[in-house]
C-alpha cells in the first residue's frame, strides 16, 4: 500500500515538471518569433482618392477603375484573374467571358464582414448611384432584414430591353456596376423585395419563362447576364421605380403624425360664458363630465362646453389642467385642493381650440 502511495506521488511530481517545462518552452518560442495579430489583418477594400467611394474585395480594382472613368473622367485599367480590362475614351471594357461567372458569384456571395454599413447621419446604400442611395431605397430593400432579397429590373434605352435578376440588398450597386461594363446606360427601372433569396429566385424564373418568346439577344458580354434580357417590360410583378420609392418616402415623412386612439377615461375641458366673457378650464372623469357641466351651469347658466380632449390617466389630466391654468394666471392652490378661476383672455384657448366638444381633433 505504501508503495502505491509513493508511486502515485512520484507520477504527480513528474507530470508537474513536464507541464512546467512545456510552458517554459512555449514562452521561449513566442519571445523568439513574436506574432503581431494586427499584421495578419488585411483591408481588401479600395478607396477612391477623388471622392472616398469604397469598393469591396469582390469587385476590387475593376470597380475602382470603372468608377474613376465614369465619375471623374480618369482613364485606367485593372485586372481580374490575370486579364486586363481598360477604361477610357472609345474602349469597349469587358471582362473575358471565362472570368465573368466567377466574378458574379463573388459579388453575390453573402459576406457579413464586407457589408457596407451606412453612416448614422443618413440612410443610404452607399452604392455611388444617386438613384439607389436615397433613404427610401435603403428602407425598401432592407425591409426584411439580412434574409431579404431584391428582385431588380434593369432597363437599357440603347437596346430598348429589360433584364431581371436577384441580388442581396447591399450588393445591388455592385451588380449594376457589373452590368454597366457591357451596357453603359443600364439603370435600375424597378425593384421588388422578397422575404428570402429562394422566393426571389422563383419569381425571377417565372418571369423569364413567361417572356421566353421575347428574349433579347443584342447584349454582348456575360457580365451583363445576357441570357436574362427581354424585349418587353414584364407584367404580373410590381416593380417600383427608385423615383417613386423616394416620392412615397418623402410623402410619408412629411405627413402629419397619425392621430392616436386615446382611451376616453379622463378629459380636460374648456367652457365659455358670454355673460362673463371668460373661459374656464378644468378636468374630470369623462363619465362624470355631464355632472360637472350641470354644476357649472347652476352658477353660470350660459356656460357652454366648447372644447375638450381625452386623457388616459387622472394624474396626467391634472398636470395638464394645472399647467395651463398657471400659464394663464387662473390657478389658485387652496390647501390640498386645486382651484381654477374664470379667465377673460387665457393662453390655453388657442391650444384647446384644436379639439371639438366631443373630444375629436378638428381638421
Amino acid at each position: 500500500m505504501e508503495f502505491l502511495v509513493v508511486l502515485l506521488f512520484a507520477t504527480c511530481v513528474y507530470l508537474w515538471l513536464k507541464g512546467k517545462s512545456y510552458k517554459s518552452s512555449l514562452r521561449r518560442i513566442k519571445s523568439q518569433s513574436p506574432i503581431d495579430s494586427e499584421s495578419l489583418k488585411t483591408d481588401s477594400a479600395l478607396t477612391c482618392d477623388e471622392c472616398g467611394e469604397r469598393f469591396g474585395h469582390a469587385w476590387g480594382g475593376i470597380g475602382m477603375a470603372q468608377h474613376k472613368w465614369e465619375k471623374h473622367g480618369i482613364s485606367g485599367k485593372a485586372s481580374f484573374n490575370g486579364k486586363v480590362v481598360e477604361f477610357g475614351p472609345g474602349l469597349n471594357s469587358q471582362l473575358p467571358e471565362e472570368d465573368v461567372r466567377s466574378l458574379e458569384v463573388e459579388v453575390n456571395r453573402p459576406n457579413p464582414d464586407h457589408i457596407r454599413v451606412p453612416s448614422s447621419s443618413a440612410l443610404s446604400l452607399g452604392t455611388g448611384f444617386s438613384e439607389l442611395d436615397g433613404p427610401g431605397m435603403f428602407q425598401r430593400v432592407n425591409r426584411y432584414g439580412p434574409q431579404g432579397e431584391v428582385l431588380y429590373l434593369v432597363y437599357s434605352s440603347a437596346h430598348q430591353a429589360y433584364k431581371v435578376g436577384i441580388s442581396r440588398p447591399h450588393k445591388l450597386g455592385d451588380r449594376l456596376r457589373m452590368i454597366r461594363v457591357s451596357v453603359p446606360d443600364a439603370r435600375i427601372d424597378g425593384t421588388a423585395v422578397f422575404t428570402s433569396r429562394q422566393n426571389a429566385y422563383e419569381r425571377e424564373q417565372k418571369i423569364l419563362e413567361e417572356n421566353k418568346d421575347y428574349k433579347y439577344n443584342g447584349i454582348k458580354g456575360d457580365q451583363a447576364g445576357r441570357s436574362e434580357w427581354i424585349s418587353r417590360r414584364p407584367t404580373g410583378t410590381r416593380f417600383t421605380s427608385p423615383k417613386k420609392v423616394e416620392e412615397v418616402f418623402l410623402q410619408d415623412a412629411s405627413a402629419p403624425a397619425q392621430e392616436l386612439d386615446i382611451q376616453d377615461r379622463y378629459t380636460v375641458y374648456m367652457v365659455y360664458s358670454r355673460s362673463k366673457s371668460a373661459y374656464l378650464l378644468k378636468y374630470c372623469r369623462s363619465d362624470r363630465l355631464s355632472i360637472k357641466l350641470k354644476a357649472i351651469k347652476e352658477a353660470v347658466p350660459d356656460a357652454e362646453l366648447v372644447s375638450r380632449f381625452k386623457v388616459e390617466r387622472s394624474t396626467k389630466a391634472r398636470e395638464i389642467a394645472v399647467k395651463l391654468n398657471i400659464e394663464s394666471g387662473s390657478y389658485i392652490s387652496s390647501g390640498r385642493r386645486d382651484k381654477y378661476e374664470w379667465s377673460e383672455d387665457p393662453k390655453y384657448v388657442e391650444k384647446l381650440s384644436q379639439w371639438g366638444p366631443d373630444g375629436t381633433r378638428l381638421s
